[in-house]
């Protein structure tokens, strides 16, 4: 069965990439489906899918929005889903030529009511970041099966799907309040209707993953671990106390320790040297590690996946990986953002 697939786009300020998101879904090998694009900000995005609408009226709706937050979009979307499946992703994104296919063939098996997928980072950005991500986000793709049934919180937004008779029936519409977790909270609630969340590593996507630039690469990050908190237990706060700490630690202990042997201990290089001796441990143990650690994953990720990852090139960037870490640690918990948002 060759069901209708509602491809839902919402985007802010997407021009930088909006163009290439819609070409690479109407040139995947399915043929039936519908892309509602739903495109807000300032700059020209919603022209630019106005003008691809023109070339292509009977697979593409453009529509635009006031509102910055993503569920707003897809609320505005939803008034138009005409398909079977509703497919929710983000502006960002790049398809592979059989994804419609791949996710209409997964909904043949009529248990499944909700799938998500991964990401991989773009394929034309050649830098040490961005094979750092490919390695680190394959090994979370190959370490899931096909059909796998996941928790909630680990619906991805920007690749997910579910049948709308479902969708609509359970949920309504995408809620509006949560400032961040959208997406996690969308499949905490599919789990609370009795839903299962089903993990395919077929339908995986192309994302930027912000891996050509560190400050976007950090506030991604930080916005992902807030995320953390959304549905935190108890048990989980000796483990992002221990995170927290760890943050200091990288970042601010060669600081004290320097003021403190300036302002007592100035006459000793050598006392200066034991004060630092513990950051540096842990410094080139964390280098260490994590060479160890890139080599043994991208062995088995160019295994499961046919991929020709470098960790030798991705490990170039790890020293400077020590501090982003540790930034991510302490921005992202010292504001976390709780629960209490979301009603």
């Amino acid at each position: 069965m060759n069901y209708k697939l509602s491809v839902l786009i919402p985007s802010w300020n997407g021009e930088k990439y909006i163009r290439n998101c819609i070409y690479s879904i109407l040139q995947n090998d399915y043929e039936n489906y519908q892309i509602i694009s739903i495109a807000g900000g300032t700059d020209r995005a919603y022209e630019i899918s106005l003008e691809i609408q023109a070339k292509n009226p009977n697979k593409l709706t453009a529509l635009t929005r006031k509102e910055g937050k993503k569920n707003e979009g897809l609320n505005i979307g939803l008034e138009l889903v005409e398909g079977d499946i509703i497919i929710i992703t983000d502006v960002d994104c790049i398809y592979p030529k059989h994804w419609l296919r791949n996710i209409n063939e997964i909904f043949q098996d009529k248990r499944i009511n909700i799938i998500t997928g991964l990401n991989l980072p773009y394929q034309h950005i050649t830098n040490s970041l961005v094979e750092f991500n490919r390695i680190r986000v394959g090994h979370n793709l190959i370490n899931f099966k096909d059909g796998q049934v996941i928790i909630g919180n680990k619906l991805w937004g920007g690749n997910s799907a579910f049948r709308s008779e479902i969708f609509f029936n359970k949920i309504g519409k995408f809620e509006t309040v949560s400032i961040t977790g959208d997406d996690k909270i969308l499949g905490i609630e599919f789990n609370k209707k009795g839903e299962d969340l089903y993990f395919f590593r077929n339908i995986y996507v192309h994302t930027e993953h912000y891996s050509d630039n560190l400050k976007k690469y950090i506030d991604h990050r930080v916005r992902w671990a807030r995320d953390l908190f959304i549905e935190l237990k108890f048990k989980d706060i000796p483990k992002l106390l221990f995170l927290l700490g760890i943050g200091f630690f990288k970042l601010f202990y060669p600081i004290i320790a320097f003021i403190f042997w300036f302002l007592f201990l100035n006459s000793s290089l050598i006392i200066l040297f034991i004060l630092f001796s513990p950051w540096m441990g842990f410094f080139i143990f964390y280098i260490i590690g994590f060479y160890f650690e890139l080599k043994k994953k991208a062995k088995n990720v160019n295994a499961e996946l046919g991929t020709n990852f470098s960790y030798w090139k991705a490990f170039k960037i790890v020293p400077l990986m020590f501090f982003v870490f540790g930034i991510i640690n302490i921005r992202s918990y010292i504001r976390p953002r709780f629960r209490k948002w979301y009603h």
